[in-house]
């Protein structure tokens, strides 16, 4: 019995080991020119967190995230901002990318919803080069997706939170 119990969490380990997503080799793989990537953490104080629900139009909860700094040459040229959302039941974690003042793409890291809810990249595409005065209103500037509309509407509502932290805090 306890040998079994050893196998189990050893075979867990190795497989926690595995979905660990390195977020600063994504971004060096999304920037042909050699960058440094600077991580950060984004504490909200009360007044802040009040901008943020204004500007994002969202029900904001966290005070906290998780941002990175795209340097070439010791100078900024993106911000990546983390966002973890409940889906359904489940969490989605996506990276937006901000360049001059615009999301360039975004990426999903994590979907923990059954597969075929996940976006497709055609659909994700339709974020690159949105400017960030864009209102991001699923069935308005983007479209809903067939089946997955509580994915479309977390994706895009995670865009308007991180737009909303690069315009209070980072930019």
């Amino acid at each position: 019995m306890k040998w079994i119990i050893i196998l189990i969490l050893t075979f867990l380990s190795a497989l926690a080991k595995q979905s660990v997503v390195n977020v600063e080799s994504i971004i060096k793989e999304n920037y042909k020119d050699s960058v440094t990537v600077q991580r950060g953490k984004i504490i909200l104080s009360k007044d802040e967190l009040l901008k943020v629900k204004k500007i994002a139009k969202l029900p904001v909860k966290s005070k906290l995230y998780r941002y990175y700094e795209v340097k070439k040459r010791d100078e900024i040229v993106a911000y990546a901002i983390l966002i973890s959302q409940k889906v359904r039941t489940k969490k989605a974690t996506v990276l937006y990318f901000i360049e001059d003042e615009s999301i360039k793409f975004i990426e999903i890291l994590a979907f923990l919803e059954p597969h075929e809810y996940i976006p497709k990249e055609t659909w994700m595409k339709q974020f690159d080069d949105k400017n960030i005065t864009d209102t991001f209103k699923v069935g308005k500037d983007i479209p809903t997706i067939s089946g997955a509309t509580l994915s479309a509407r977390t994706i895009t509502d995670s865009a308007r939170l991180a737009i909303a932290i690069y315009k209070i805090k980072l930019k």
